[in-house]
């Protein structure tokens, strides 16, 4: 049951910490052993919902020099801190989950991993260009993944950030805003089709927020509804 579940999720939690707690008070001076039960306890507030201790154990953890190049605990970090700006709004959170997803992307390593991780990085790194106010950097990330990742599990909700954001953009002073809602009413037509295998139409095309999108997009576009 979830009861039991939950119950046993909070015992392995408890055991896990002591376990950690007893590493980093065994040999504090032990780079390799600190740095891995640093970031494993980030990782435990991380998964539990606990933003801002988790983001205090992960930013230990990035300081130390077994850690400075992991990109899986540089890409913890910089969710961490996204998760935080978005409870406080503060923005010195933005600043250190920019730089710390940067630096995530730039060691991510080359391989298959690598192929099925880095969509997802870059729409991290789009989602914070977002609550920037960035809307051409995050558009031009998003377009990005839309180009070359075209597998991505996530594909439509891509593409359905893309017209949010191109969308705000054609609301911005001086904005091309016809060109920018022609291409918008493209990417909500591709939503609108029938997708292969009998499945219909994407869930978001029926979402009444994205209709509503859709329908404003074709009026700011030149009235096709």
């Amino acid at each position: 049951s979830r009861f039991v579940r939950k119950r046993w999720r909070t015992a392995f939690v408890k055991v896990a910490r002591r376990r950690y707690d007893a590493v980093l008070e065994k040999d504090p001076k032990d780079d390799e052993n600190r740095g891995r039960a640093v970031y494993r306890t980030g990782a435990l507030l991380f998964y539990e919902g606990e933003w801002a201790d988790a983001t205090k154990w992960l930013d230990k953890a990035c300081k130390l020099k077994s850690r400075r190049k992991d990109f899986r605990c540089l890409r913890m970090c910089g969710q961490a801190h996204m998760r935080r700006f978005d409870e406080n709004g503060e923005h010195a959170h933005l600043e250190k989950a920019q730089k710390r997803l940067y630096k995530a992307l730039k060691l991510m390593p080359v391989g298959i991993e690598a192929f099925i991780t880095l969509p997802h990085a870059l729409m991290e790194l789009a989602s914070l260009y977002e609550r920037y106010g960035a809307f051409e950097g995050a558009l031009d990330i998003m377009g990005r993944v839309t180009e070359f990742f075209p597998g991505y599990g996530k594909y439509e909700e891509v593409m359905h950030r893309c017209v949010v954001v191109m969308h705000h953009l054609g609301n911005l002073p001086g904005s091309m805003t016809q060109t920018l809602m022609q291409r918008s009413v493209e990417f909500l037509d591709a939503l609108m089709e029938e997708r292969s295998g009998g499945r219909g139409v994407h869930p978001l095309a029926q979402r009444d927020d994205v209709l509503l999108l859709y329908a404003r997009c074709c009026e700011l576009e030149g009235g096709r509804v």
